[in-house]
């Protein structure tokens, strides 16, 4: 599993005045499904041969590429206060809390 941090093209269809060029970052996590020389094909999910909500990201859009980490027994043994169970999280908080993921 990864941590892609991409740019992706901005579409519209009005008519507009001053417009600026832009593109948009993006933040994916995935299974690797495949990878080539000129892209790298992720998914949300796999089951034995198959995968589904497959995203292919161009390889020279990819900024950032980490291996997502999870933690292991003794590394939950090691943590000083338990997870809390039961509470939840609005967007805000779950999206500022994936930038600080384990990455390694």
């Amino acid at each position: 599993m990864q941590y892609i941090q991409w740019v992706d093209a901005v579409a519209d269809v009005e008519w507009q005045e001053n417009v600026k060029a832009e593109v948009h970052l993006c933040h994916s996590i995935g299974w690797i499904i495949d990878e080539t020389d000129d892209a790298i094909c992720i998914a949300n999910t796999v089951s034995m041969d198959n995968s589904n909500a497959r995203m292919h990201i161009p390889k020279q859009w990819i900024k950032v590429r980490k291996d997502v980490v999870f933690e292991t027994e003794q590394r939950k043994v090691q943590r000083k206060t338990p997870t809390k169970v039961g509470k939840r999280s609005n967007t805000s908080q779950v999206l500022s809390g994936a930038r600080r993921c384990a990455l390694s």
